[in-house]
């Protein structure tokens, strides 16, 4: 088992567009989510 559990980040470049920067978070996010799901899981 690991001792430590984390999610990637998408490194948005810059500069970025708001639509961008969005689409960045919510594919973080949904990284996040999954991430807590197997976590969870195990």
């Amino acid at each position: 088992d690991a001792t430590i559990t984390m999610a990637f980040d998408e490194c948005t470049p810059f500069p970025a567009t708001e639509s961008a920067a969005a689409e960045s978070m919510r594919l973080s996010m949904r990284w996040a989510k999954r991430s807590r799901s197997a976590f969870v899981a195990r």
